[in-house]
């Protein structure tokens, strides 16, 4: 986070915030898209040693030796409803050529990121906004 808030030039508390809006976003949208989903063919693989890999590189988060590391559940929790939420619906699985979301039904077309913000956006848009900062009084010096 540290990274991304040098590179946008905003607060780590923003960029704190924006990723715990993102993930309740996609927490809400998982639990109500991703309702009785049945498998029609489970795929296996030969040997699990091939994958190993792969699955180090996709989810780094879970390993406390990269940058990627959260010490908070809350923002564990929200970093990983992000990734399954890109992992379903946007990213293009290889062999099935379209997302999972769309070989199990939840989605009819191919998300993009935009769309991931347009939900993050719309869910945001029915929450109540915060008001302007009232400016502090400024502080009474007592001379003697």
């Amino acid at each position: 986070m540290r990274s991304i808030s040098r590179v946008a030039d905003v607060s780590i508390d923003t960029v704190a915030k924006l990723l715990a809006e993102a993930g309740e976003a996609c927490i809400a949208h998982h639990d109500r898209a991703v309702r009785n989903v049945t498998t029609k063919r489970i795929h296996s693989m030969k040997s699990g040693v091939s994958c190993k890999p792969r699955k180090r590189r996709g989810m780094r988060r879970f390993t406390r030796l990269t940058n990627a590391f959260s010490k908070k559940l809350e923002s564990h929790e929200h970093a990983i409803a992000l990734y399954f939420t890109h992992y379903n619906f946007v990213r293009m699985h290889k062999t099935l050529k379209w997302s999972p979301a769309m070989a199990a039904g939840p989605s009819k077309t191919l998300w993009s990121m935009e769309d991931i913000v347009a939900m993050i956006d719309a869910r945001n848009a029915t929450l109540k906004t915060r008001g302007p900062y009232k400016p502090r009084a400024p502080k009474k010096v007592i001379s003697n």
